[in-house]
């Protein structure tokens, strides 16, 4: 193996609504490092805490770092890396790959988080058919694979079934609508609503 390609290491994010997630993997996907730090609201925090949470993930092997791959909630125009609607984290428009780039000196590609499960999982691997990856985390997403293709839709928005409203008359979302999916099947509501503390096995 050329040197080249065993210093060609990559850092991969993972933007949640509590928390932010990074490992630093080598060519073969050998996870050399990785940190973890709770999520900040607003753009700039976001930003910010993804470069942090870089920077630890790799330590003093930062300089041989080549990408930087983050999964982020939201709409997200994987051409462009703008992301739009994350929810959780208070962010409504956010350029974040140019950002990223900018503050790294690093090339940054940002995907949909939950596209990136799908991709991961194995949905993108040419396999015939169409395939869901549900995701129930903090909220509530699919990505959706068809013939070996990841869907991003017209928006960048297939897959967030999260905020379609199901019952208008109910619990009010953090989107600022109300009923929508995610406020009763996520990992976020089910803790919510959940009326035990210790609930029975």
């Amino acid at each position: 193996m050329s040197e080249n390609t065993m210093n060609n290491l990559k850092i991969g994010v993972d933007v949640g609504g509590t928390k932010i997630e990074a490992v630093l993997v080598d060519a073969m996907g050998t996870v050399l490092g990785s940190a973890r730090i709770p999520a900040r609201h607003g753009n700039d925090a976001v930003i910010e805490d993804i470069v942090a949470v870089a920077r630890q993930a790799a330590g003093e092997r930062f300089d041989e770092v080549r990408a930087i791959g983050v999964g982020t909630p939201g709409t997200v125009d994987s051409a462009s890396g703008r992301v739009g609607n994350i929810v959780n984290l208070d962010v409504v428009s956010l350029d974040m790959g140019p950002l990223i780039s900018q503050r790294s000196g690093v090339p940054a590609h940002v995907e949909n988080d939950v596209n990136a499960a799908a991709v991961g999982a194995g949905g993108a691997d040419g396999m015939a058919g169409t395939i869901a990856f549900l995701n129930f985390g903090t909220g509530l997403a699919a990505g959706i694979v068809e013939n070996g293709v990841l869907m991003h839709g017209y928006s960048g928005a297939a897959g967030e079934i999260g905020h379609i409203p199901v019952e208008p008359h109910r619990l009010k979302c953090p989107c600022g609508q109300y009923g929508c999916l995610e406020t009763v099947c996520s990992g976020a509501s089910v803790g919510r609503l959940w009326p035990n503390a210790d609930p029975p096995m």
